[in-house]
């Protein structure tokens, strides 16, 4: 959490969040969503390892004992897609300041002073988590919807 794009976070509850909050979780990022597959960055080296990894999500619904989320990405800060992931844009919603590009998506306002894409490739549970989940201090239900829908259409 380096750059901390949004904040600083507080420990809450499961009943303290709802779809649209940003919370921090641990999720599987699929190897073809690396921009370089031989990267020895945390996120690469969790990948290959089959681990979960530390990442920005944003909850798209809750149940009484999980979340579903969907992950952030910066890709290392850049304003630009990577073009190494060119051909996989309709797993990937951009989040302004990102640029539009070829995306079949229109950017989502900003949440943060960061160019953003959440991955679209699936939903990941967050079952219990120890009774506690970071939340940080910036919540868009709209956005959590448009991502849900967003996620249904995206063929996989």
């Amino acid at each position: 959490m380096a750059n901390a794009p949004f904040g600083s976070g507080q420990y809450v509850t499961i009943a303290d969040l709802s779809p649209g909050d940003i919370i921090w979780a641990n999720v599987f990022v699929h190897i073809d969503d690396l921009v370089n597959r031989n990267s020895n960055s945390s996120t690469a080296l969790a990948v290959r390892g089959n681990r979960s990894h530390g990442r920005y999500c944003i909850v798209l619904q809750k149940g009484d004992t999980f979340v579903d989320v969907a992950y952030f990405t910066t890709f290392n800060y850049q304003t630009a897609f990577p073009a190494a992931l060119a051909r996989r844009l309709n797993f990937w919603y951009p989040v302004q300041p990102a640029w539009q590009e070829s995306f079949p998506y229109h950017p989502l306002p900003a949440l943060s002073g960061f160019a953003q894409w959440v991955s679209l490739r699936r939903k990941h549970r967050i079952i219990g988590n120890n009774g506690w989940f970071q939340k940080f201090p910036v919540s868009a239900p709209p956005t959590a919807t448009t991502l849900y829908w967003a996620m249904l259409d995206t063929p996989h």
